[in-house]
């Protein structure tokens, strides 16, 4: 009998992982749902700064936010990791409007008889990006020189900075999370015709190996485990 181990690390904080091999955004995101947890999400100047390091110098690499159509916009607060709270908000009536336009943006109003004369902007805003595991951060380091609104899906670029860029280009790109276990055990009958099975093993071993980096698992080892291996444990 043998028996096939696929080997993963783990901690208990948030993981970066870097992948070189170039993918839609698309793809990068299966990829990561099926091996790690997602496509790598920022709630923080922290957390940017380990993305950074994870790249390992990379300037075009794929992040886990995209943007959505207008209609599912959120509300976010400036802060990253404090949430918006539809009940808790104090909308003037008949707010928000978009009377002027798309209006984005919020002030705070006192007066209620001179209104444009004591207002001023607040940390309350609302944009169409949102993070491909649906978490909630407003975190956003978007290059100051770029639209992010002229394409759907966001990269990290030199200093940390984010582009938005085609979300059809083949990019390296960065999941988060822990490697998730996978266990395969192959069981093998041989009959006595066969041959020496202990000549075979390494042919055995070339074959799995193959079909597994042609089923995009890249961080895993093969090992044989015997009956003998069984009555030991």
């Amino acid at each position: 009998m043998g028996r096939c181990q696929i080997c993963f690390s783990a901690s208990e904080d948030l993981e970066y992982h870097f992948i070189k091999e170039p993918k839609t955004w698309e793809e990068a995101q299966t990829f990561c749902r099926k091996f790690y947890t997602d496509l790598a999400k920022v709630k923080n100047m922290k957390e940017l700064e380990r993305l950074r390091a994870a790249a390992d110098g990379g300037t075009d690499v794929w992040i886990g936010l995209h943007q959505t159509s207008d209609q599912n916009k959120k509300w976010h607060w400036s802060q990253p990791e404090v949430q918006y709270n539809e009940g808790e908000a104090e909308w003037k009536e008949g707010q928000p409007d978009d009377e002027g336009g798309v209006e984005n943006c919020v002030i705070r109003q006192f007066d209620v008889k001179y209104p444009t004369r004591y207002h001023y902007w607040f940390g309350l805003s609302r944009d169409s990006w949102s993070w491909s595991d649906r978490s909630d951060s407003s975190f956003r380091n978007w290059n100051s020189d770029v639209n992010p609104l002229k394409h759907k899906c966001a990269a990290l670029r030199a200093q940390g900075r984010w582009e938005s860029d085609t979300c059809d280009l083949k990019k390296p790109f960065i999941c988060h999370g822990g490697l998730k276990t996978r266990k395969m055990l192959f069981k093998i009958k041989m009959s006595s015709s066969a041959g020496d099975f202990d000549s075979l093993k390494p042919l055995i071993l070339e074959r799995l190996y193959n079909h597994l980096r042609a089923n995009d698992l890249t961080d895993f080892k093969l090992r044989w485990k015997t009956d003998e291996d069984d009555k030991d444990t």
